[in-house]
Parts: structure tokens; C-alpha cells; sequence
């Protein structure tokens, strides 16, 4: 079974483009524009290894994402990295306990040692 990645990230190029480095990978990804629609996508598929998590998003923000998914104990165990430009938001994030922070810009290798550190497809 591969390990699922939630990407979520409102821009859809750069959202396809992970999509498509993670999937030459061997991983399984699910894709969201938004907090919201990850949180439903966490709730109903069941397993994510990981999320890739944008913090400026349209109708649920990463930030709101995060305090939604660490107070439910079925998804507060899944690792978040934080995908964000933003760095007052990742100072913000930082203090509810993510995983870990990429810088956009990033370089595809970077994504992929971050990845890789919390899983690897089977």
C-alpha cells in the first residue's frame, strides 16, 4: 500500500506540479484548494502519512486548518510541513506543533528530503 499525501494549496499550477513530483515518487496524493476541503478529505480517508499545507488559502486558511486538525484526535497525529511564504503565519503555526517549514520558493529536492524524512512509499 503507498503512503497517502494530502497536498493543500490554493495556486492549481503549483498544486498539479506536487501532485506530479510526488506521484513519479510512488506516492498516493490527494489534492485541496483549501483548509476545508482537507479536513474533509482527512475525515473520510483515513491514513494520510502526511500533509503538505499551504497557510494563505481562500475559504479555510492553513492557520484555522491546523487548530481544526489538532483538536481532533483522529487527525492530530499526522505530520504537517508547512508550505508558505508567509513568515509571520509560520512563526504562528510554529507554536501549535507542525512538523516542519519550506520556504516558497523551494527547490524540488528539498521537498523531496522533507518528504522522504516522514515517509517512504512501499
Amino acid at each position: 500500500m503507498r503512503k497517502l499525501i494530502l497536498v493543500v494549496e490554493d495556486d492549481p499550477d503549483l498544486r498539479e506540479t506536487l501532485l506530479e513530483v510526488l506521484e513519479d515518487e510512488g506516492f498516493e496524493v490527494s489534492i485541496a484548494a483549501n483548509g476545508r476541503e482537507a479536513l474533509d478529505i482527512l475525515e473520510t480517508r483515513r491514513g494520510a502519512a502526511l500533509v503538505l499545507l499551504d497557510l494563505v488559502m481562500p475559504d479555510m486558511d492553513g492557520l484555522e486548518f491546523l487548530r481544526r486538525q489538532l483538536q481532533s484526535p483522529a487527525l492530530s497525529s499526522v505530520p504537517v510541513v508547512i508550505l508558505t511564504g508567509d513568515s509571520k503565519g509560520q512563526n504562528e503555526a510554529r507554536t501549535m506543533g507542525f512538523a516542519h517549514a519550506l520556504a516558497k520558493p523551494f527547490r524540488e529536492e528539498d521537498l523531496l528530503r522533507l518528504v522522504f524524512d516522514y515517509c517512504r512509499p512501499n
